[in-house]
């Protein structure tokens, strides 16, 4: 294990760790690398740039193990190579001691927002609790992305793998994969956690905190088309577009769920025998919400 203390320009050793081991073989202390300039752990890897095909969208508080399970399995079942399996992640791709340029006033200055919308798709990493859900800088990434025709979208998290004893990532996507057919599309996510199917259903991408209030002010900003939001006519515009974004993000999710609401004979009711700590007051009818989604064909 080598161990590295990040500073602003310089990774250094802790002298009382001792020297690197690979394996019985002693290879002395960590060398300290200078620079003049604050860089990216990604710039401290290589210095070629690549454009990202896959924007991870997540909270930090899931282990990393987890965090890199899911790639790997994402990667795995999209048939990606070397070449193509380029990840977004943000605490590695921006200069964690310059982040004040890396997310200026404007949202569409940031480096989030470029990244979201060169990439081909957004990898939504969901731990047990669903927390990005509660995330604004999350909520937005999904509403770029469910407002984006284009844009893929990967739901992936760890879960107890069926017959087995064990975790593994589990995943459900916005269209069958490369060669898949429907039916061996719901087969693979027959297992996905009912829990966070249902709190797919009924999140409001708006109601995401945020740790810095002008993060959240620029989101909704950004949502509501640069409108002017003191105004009456600014917030009828950012709730036409918040209610055309959520009414997407749910019908997605309905879709997703429907095979397992055949299975358990849910369609008009998903979340029963659900704990009451996931529902709402109503009722989840798939039917309905997928009717309320007045964009899709």
């Amino acid at each position: 294990t080598i161990c590295v203390s990040l500073k602003q320009g310089r990774f250094s050793s802790n002298e009382e760790l001792g020297n690197i081991m690979l394996g019985d073989m002693e290879l002395g202390k960590v060398l300290r690398v200078d620079s003049h300039d604050s860089f990216s752990y990604k710039e401290y890897l290589s210095s070629a740039p690549c454009l990202p095909a896959w924007y991870c969208s997540h909270w930090w508080g899931e282990p990393i193990v987890s965090f890199v399970s899911c790639c790997q399995k994402h990667s795995s079942l999209r048939r990606l190579n070397d070449a193509s399996a380029n990840y977004w992640v943000c605490g590695y791709a921006n200069r964690q001691h310059e982040l004040e340029l890396e997310i200026g006033r404007d949202i569409t200055e940031s480096s989030f927002y470029k990244a979201l919308h060169v990439a081909d798709g957004l990898l939504l990493i969901l731990d047990q609790d669903a927390t990005p859900f509660s995330r604004i800088w999350c909520d937005y990434e999904l509403y770029a992305s469910i407002t984006a025709p284009d844009k893929m979208l990967d739901i992936v998290t760890m879960a107890q793998l069926p017959g087995k004893n064990q975790a593994g990532a589990q995943m459900l996507s916005k269209s069958p994969l490369p060669g898949e057919s429907a039916v061996a599309k719901s087969v693979r996510e027959q297992s996905f956690p009912l829990s966070l199917l249902l709190q797919g259903l009924q999140v409001c991408l708006e109601n995401g905190d945020a740790t810095i209030q002008k993060d959240k002010d620029g989101i909704l900003f950004e949502m509501g088309s640069h409108a002017d939001l003191t105004t009456a006519a600014g917030q009828e515009l950012l709730q036409q577009n918040l209610k055309r974004a959520n009414d997407a993000l749910h019908s997605t999710f309905a879709i997703l769920a429907w095979p397992q609401a055949m299975q358990r004979g849910t369609l008009l009711d998903f979340g029963k025998n659900a704990k009451r700590s996931v529902l709402g007051k109503q009722k989840l009818k798939l039917p309905e919400i997928l009717a309320m989604d007045d964009a899709r064909e």
